[in-house]
């Protein structure tokens, strides 16, 4: 809860845009952002990840949670993250 607290605090700032951009070249373009953190529990060594999906500029689907299996390396944190993401694109 205190590190959800403190990103909240540090991102107090940051807005989302809930319209979409009629301006870009590709108008039905869907991006993806992933990242994840090797082995960030210290007691368990499980992974945290998170993607944000947007579609024509305008997020529509966000998720952070704890992976449910241990990664040997931050590239496998990676790839987990990345299947999971591609996973919640297709449901």
């Amino acid at each position: 809860a205190y590190r959800l607290l403190d990103k909240l605090i540090q991102t107090e700032d940051y807005s989302l845009t809930l319209f979409p951009d009629l301006d870009m070249d590709v108008h039905h373009a869907l991006f993806a952002f992933v990242d994840s953190e090797h082995a960030g529990d210290k007691d368990d060594r499980l992974s945290f990840f998170g993607f944000n999906i947007f579609f024509m500029n305008v997020l529509i689907c966000a998720v952070s949670k704890k992976g449910k299996t241990v990664c040997l390396s931050p590239s496998e944190s990676e790839l987990v993250a990345l299947s999971e993401c591609c996973r919640a694109q297709e449901a």
